[in-house]
């Protein structure tokens, strides 16, 4: 079975049906294929980075292709000379060797070690290799560590994965401190760094999760939620309403129950911002409401501050914004 390099770049773009996307990843599971797909991707990477979507054209695109075919041709002529030089002095056999072994190495590395990202109020959808899909909240980094007979990606932030069902092959999304294990399933996780917990709560089908130094394990059912309490080193099962999980989706912060410290490390990845808390509002004390992104930051600190009983005001630090809440 072979694949057009233009549905490779429609692969990569995420405009592929469910079907032909399954097509593809059966074509990327042979070895013998992965080689030019890197290649395809390439080309695709830099046709992005060079034009918007919206202004690429055949010109362009014909551009870009014969830049790479070139230095394909160069990378080429470079391994012919050192292949050349090893018959003449023995002394580059190690050379060559060296050089081999890196490149290999190299591209398996590309393959294996796909990264996806997001910036301050980013949400994105990405398509993995074996067709499963993952939206990444804002401020959220995802590495594809293996797409063998275990599938295996590092999150960190907040992403929602819709897993392609594969029993023979399990679904590994590794976060810190915990890890879930899926076949086919529909799920969310939040694994923030800054954040006091990590959260998984189950959508669809059924996920395992498991804490990575302790025998802690929970099995999930839809409408789950697994929470991490970091400084307490504990894993606890709850019942939820998903929709409030996966808002983030559709445009919304919803909390309930979150301290002020909480809610505004979420609005910063919204917006972009910073915020200076007084002493006095660094406390226990919990809130709950809903945040809209098509509002804007000021009119999200406006209702904040309603909430909370405060007031606010911004100063600038090298041209960034920060928002200062104090009681008076």
């Amino acid at each position: 079975m072979s694949i057009e390099k233009d549905t490779i770049y429609r692969y990569l773009n995420g405009d592929l049906s469910g079907q032909d996307r399954e097509k593809v990843a059966r074509w990327l599971l042979k070895k013998e294929n992965f080689s030019d797909y890197l290649h395809w991707k390439q080309i695709w990477l830099e046709a992005g980075l060079c034009f918007a979507k919206e202004e690429v054209n055949e010109e362009a695109a014909g551009e870009v292709l014969r830049m790479a075919k070139r230095r394909e041709g160069k990378k080429e002529k470079r391994l012919a000379y050192l292949f050349f030089f090893s018959k003449v002095a023995a002394v580059f056999v190690p050379i060559i060797f060296f050089v081999a072994w890196w490149h290999y190495n190299r591209s398996d590395q590309v393959g294996n070690f796909a990264e996806y990202q997001t910036a301050f109020g980013e949400n994105k959808e990405f398509v993995l290799a074996d067709g499963s899909r993952v939206r990444l909240n804002a401020m959220s980094n995802l590495k594809v560590v293996r797409m063998g007979d275990i599938r295996e990606v590092r999150l960190q932030g907040e992403g929602m994965f819709h897993v392609k069902s594969d029993p023979e092959h399990p679904f590994i999304v590794s976060v810190p401190d915990l890890s879930v294990k899926v076949t086919g399933t529909v799920f969310n996780i939040k694994a923030y760094s800054d954040d006091e917990e990590i959260g998984t709560t189950l959508l669809e089908g059924c996920v395992g999760v498991k804490l990575e130094n302790a025998e802690s394990y929970a099995e999930l059912r839809p409408g789950e939620k697994a929470s991490y309490m970091k400084a307490l080193n504990s894993l606890e099962v709850s019942k939820v309403d998903v929709r409030d999980w996966v808002a983030w989706q559709d445009g919304r912060i919803v909390f309930k129950n979150e301290p002020l410290e909480q809610i505004v490390r979420r609005l910063k990845r919204w917006y972009g911002v910073d915020f200076e808390l007084e002493k006095a509002l660094q406390t226990d004390e919990r809130y709950r409401g809903i945040f809209l992104k098509d509002k804007s930051v000021e009119q999200a600190v406006q209702v904040l501050s309603d909430i909370v009983g405060c007031i606010y005001k911004v100063k600038l630090d090298n041209g960034k914004r920060i928002f200062m809440l104090s009681r008076n």
